[in-house]
């Protein structure tokens, strides 16, 4: 990005030094090709009192920055639902106070959700946003008919290619077939529905198949029912999982699997693409935007047990297949990479600095 338009952003979101979870992924991404990068932390990973202190020391950092960078223009806030909206209505409010413009970007899944508990919080505070940013075209007709947002854009979420293309799969002393899970241990991300279809199926899978799963949340629950169902011969659980330790996952792989309730445009379903892996996951949000249905992946509804499993079977038994999918997956992934999200972001922070300045 051009350092002249850089230098007139100012972000603000949870720390992305060492990130965990989707929002902090993207603004991890951005840092790396936006020069100046200016950035405000508003939350961490942690307990309340961790993220009630970051929080009151992002409020002074950002009134510091208000008050002593001249160059600031735009900020553009990075939010989901729940305590990250009510911490991002102050910021919201403040910057409109300073005369800045204001960018929303709205992560996260559950926002139709949240919306329907707070109606009047949440229109009165993305009438103040001069622009809202959706993951999808769906996310943008939500914004634009039930919340009746004025300036709506699509710009998509970023992962980057990896270093190195590793072809279809790294070899792997397991030969059987290898699915991968990654995100948070939640009944929402359908975790429980796919260990539900492993304990019906899974004299057919030990030996045939390996589930790994890595993240956090519910792990303690996650890991009893493994134990307690006897799924410890397909199902591993990983941990965590970042950096090369994911990369080389990724490259292992057979399949990426995310049966969730609730979605944006998932950053770990980017990240396998990339990696030229099919997707198993379901039609929500903004998934069927970048996973198309026997092209790249399948997509089921939600809950469908039945249906993922079929969808299981249908790429164990057939690798062929699963290589087709996982070149068109590579195909579509293109369009995420640095340098496209880079031009939409620079065409988006144009036409506001053109607008009223």
């Amino acid at each position: 990005m051009d350092k002249n338009i850089a230098s007139k952003v100012l972000y603000i979101g949870i720390d992305h030094k060492n990130p965990v979870g989707g929002i902090a992924s993207v603004e991890h991404e951005y840092s790396k090709f936006i020069e100046p990068f200016k950035f405000v932390r508003t939350c961490v990973n942690g307990g309340k009192l961790k993220k009630a202190l970051v929080a009151c020391e992002g409020l002074a950092k950002f009134t510091g920055k208000m008050l002593f960078d001249r160059e600031i223009k735009i900020v553009h806030v990075h939010a989901a639902s729940d305590a990250s909206f009510w911490r991002k209505r102050i910021f919201i409010r403040m910057a409109k106070l300073f005369g800045k413009k204001v960018v929303y970007h709205n992560h996260g899944g559950g926002f139709r959700r949240f919306c329907a508990g707070h109606p009047a919080a949440v229109m009165e505070t993305l009438a103040l946003a001069d622009c809202v940013v959706a993951l999808s075209q769906e996310w943008k007709e939500f914004f634009i008919k039930e919340l009746k947002c004025r300036e709506v854009r699509i710009i998509n979420n970023v992962v980057s290619p990896p270093c190195e293309q590793q072809g279809n799969r790294a070899q792997n002393a397991c030969e059987c077939f290898h699915l991968t899970f990654l995100g948070k241990i939640t009944k929402e991300k359908g975790i429980y529905d796919l260990l539900d279809i492993i304990e019906e199926h899974k004299d057919r899978y030990l030996g045939k198949l390996k589930l790994t799963v890595g993240g956090n949340g519910e792990v303690e629950r996650f890991c009893k029912i493994v134990e307690d169902r006897g799924l410890g011969g397909i199902v591993e659980y990983a941990g965590w999982i970042s950096g090369k330790e994911k990369a080389r996952l990724l490259q292992e792989t057979d399949t990426y699997i995310l049966p969730s309730y609730y979605e944006g445009v998932p950053i770990s379903i980017l990240e396998a693409m990339s990696y030229r892996k099919p997707v198993i996951s379901t039609v929500i949000g903004g998934i069927p935007a970048i996973v198309t249905d026997g092209e790249s992946g399948i997509l089921t509804a939600p809950g469908d047990k039945k249906s993922i499993a079929a969808a299981i079977d249908t790429l164990l038994e057939n690798p062929t297949l699963r290589n087709m999918m996982g070149e068109k997956a590579y195909d579509k992934v293109k369009e995420f990479f640095p340098a496209e999200v880079d031009h939409s972001l620079s065409s988006l922070y144009n036409s506001l600095l053109e607008n009223g300045q």
